[in-house]
């Protein structure tokens, strides 16, 4: 597995290359423009870096002259919109090993990627065996040894992806930040990583932020930083939540990161460190210094489906399992199963697991089995979800208008009422917000008003979205899943002009939610946000786009949008 750089100041771009990396099992970086990228390259040495090729102020040419120079061993492959072939000369000569062309298509990256690899690996095999200055390893790290070492924490074949990616942290030299929920990572983990890392000789140090004696130790931190540092020289430093550090420490931690020689650290966090940074939450130096390398381990929440068969090989491998062969479920305990939250992720599985095994007499698992917590679990009804999307909505009405009063009148309400939900929350409120009668129609506050709907799982894009397209003449929604941009269609007073859908979205295609939108809403204009959709989800569809990153290109595209309304609002019928 290798450590990849994608150099790409288009973000959407980028995060499909991150993306696309690490579904085939490596780690990666993404950089914005050639002089951040230069600077990661120099801190901690890639094996590949796959840049754009116009970017300011560094362009991708001068990035790659800089890197054969000093770096000859990292192979680099350039991509361009541009269709100069003057560019695409210039770059081979340079030595960049492939020239791509935007747009780029996924199976093409991909077997560049695959191809480039294997042909750097065999260069540096042939070279092994011919060079007899080649330091041999202190030990064998192999990857997929430590990704079966893993299996006793993350079972079964299902896990096999997140053992994988668990495993590539013993690969990191320097540091790295690990987006992973509670319950990922124990000790006895922590120390297996360490053992089979490149720091195995050296201390392994784990500091929890969420529970450590934080003035001691930022006090270390402010009076002898270097002897601190010095009492883990060689080893590793692991830092569970650092989004748990007030502020002023984090900045102190940044600090201390910088001076940091001959330690290998691995940092974590229970949220996204992306949206973390938007909220002012984490320390911007902090996370660059982090996030050399950074990867993300799922919960157990996004296992879907596959949680019951997962829960089952853990069933099967605990001590407490007597029984021949593997068992199966009763209908009510898998769906019990499957509407559970696990808000403890892999630890709280694991616990499970040896419930049932304990008190399993047949190889077949009903409600009696299960845990009373997770026996009683069940999907939240049409109402419960109706009612925390109203919750969101509110939210982000408030915060995206410039007071109470101008925050009642979109959301239609009275200002004595909102005033009353913000300093101690109820569902008077909600109520008003559903019943036709309690409320004046929007239509008749004001009438120019231009609806929009965005839907999109990713919370960071959406709340910038909704904040980046408000308007004093414009109602503009966010919403995470099509159930909850169903109700909101179905329940709004005024029907909404457009729907712009951004993946991520939920266990629905795209095509699988336009088309359901085209049914309940044959005048709304929708919009898909996606560089490289499907041919099926393209046609509901009655326009397409790259998903906007700031407020001009939003605007431009929901000028589309309103000019294909505009242009066809005489014979639409959906």
């Amino acid at each position: 597995m290798a450590n990849i750089l994608v150099v790409e100041d288009d973000r959407a771009t980028g995060q499909l290359m991150l993306t696309l990396a690490e579904s085939m099992g490596h780690t990666s970086a993404l950089a914005s423009d050639g002089e951040s990228a230069l600077r990661l390259v120099r801190e901690s040495q890639p094996d590949m870096i796959i840049s754009d090729v116009l970017m300011e102020p560094m362009d991708g040419l001068e990035l790659l002259e800089i890197v054969r120079r000093e770096f000859p061993a990292v192979a680099v492959v350039l991509f361009s919109a541009s269709r100069d072939p003057e560019v695409q000369v210039r770059a081979l000569r340079l030595g960049s090993v492939q020239f791509l062309a935007k747009p780029l298509r996924i199976e093409q990256l991909k077997k560049v990627l695959e191809k480039t690899l294997a042909d750097r690996a065999s260069a540096a095999a042939d070279s092994a065996t011919t060079s007899a200055t080649l330091k041999a390893p202190v030990r064998e790290i192999t990857v997929e040894g430590l990704e079966e070492a893993l299996r006793p924490y993350l079972p079964g074949p299902r896990l096999r992806d997140q053992r994988f990616r668990l495993a590539r942290l013993a690969k990191v030299r320097n540091r790295v930040l690990v987006e992973a929920a509670e319950g990922v990572f124990n000790t006895d983990m922590l120390a297996l990583l360490h053992r089979h890392s490149h720091r195995a000789a050296g201390p392994l140090e784990v500091i929890n932020f969420a529970n450590c004696e934080l003035d001691n130790l930022t006090a270390e931190w402010t009076q002898n930083a270097h002897a601190w540092l010095q009492r883990f020289s060689g080893g590793t430093l692991v830092f569970l939540q650092i989004e748990k550090l007030p502020l002023h420490a984090q900045g102190l931690l940044a600090d201390l990161v910088r001076r940091v020689q001959d330690v290998r650290i691995v940092a974590t966090t229970r949220r996204d460190p992306d949206q973390l940074l938007a909220e002012g939450s984490l320390n911007e130096s902090l996370y660059f210094r982090l996030s050399l390398f950074s990867m993300r381990v799922p919960p157990v929440s996004e296992l879907g489906s596959d949680i019951t068969e997962v829960l089952l090989d853990a069933v099967c491998a605990s001590s407490s399992y007597n029984l021949a062969g593997r068992p199966d479920y009763e209908g009510a305990a898998r769906e019990a199963l499957a509407a559970y939250s696990w808000p403890r992720n892999y630890s709280e599985l694991h616990q499970v697991a040896d419930y049932i095994a304990a008190r399993l007499k047949q190889p077949r698992i009903s409600l009696a089995e299960l845990p009373e917590s997770v026996a009683a679990a069940r999907w939240p009804s049409l109402g419960e979800h109706v009612k925390e999307a109203l919750k969101l909505h509110v939210d982000r009405v408030v915060r995206t208008t410039s007071d109470a009063a101008r925050a009642a009148a979109v959301l239609g309400v009275p200002e004595s009422l909102l005033r009353a939900h913000l300093e101690e929350p109820n569902d008077a409120l909600l109520a008003a917000l559903v019943e036709p009668t309690s409320r004046p129609s929007l239509q008749a506050i004001t009438p120019s008003y231009e609806r929009i709907l965005i839907v999109s799982s990713d919370d960071l894009w959406r709340t910038s979205a909704v904040a980046m397209a408000v308007r004093p003449d414009r109602l503009v929604l966010g919403v995470p899943d099509a159930l909850a941009a169903v109700s909101t269609l179905l329940n709004a007073p005024e029907s909404f002009d457009h729907v712009l859908i951004a993946p991520p979205l939920d266990v629905f295609s795209p095509g699988e939610i336009g088309r359901q939108f085209r049914r309940i809403c044959p005048g709304t204009t929708l919009g898909l946000l996606e560089a490289f959709p499907e041919p099926e989800d393209c046609e509901p569809f009655h326009e397409i786009f790259d998903r906007p990153d700031d407020g001009d290109r939003l605007e431009r595209l929901l000028g589309l949008m309103r000019d294909y309304r505009e242009k066809h609002s005489d014979g639409r019928s959906g």
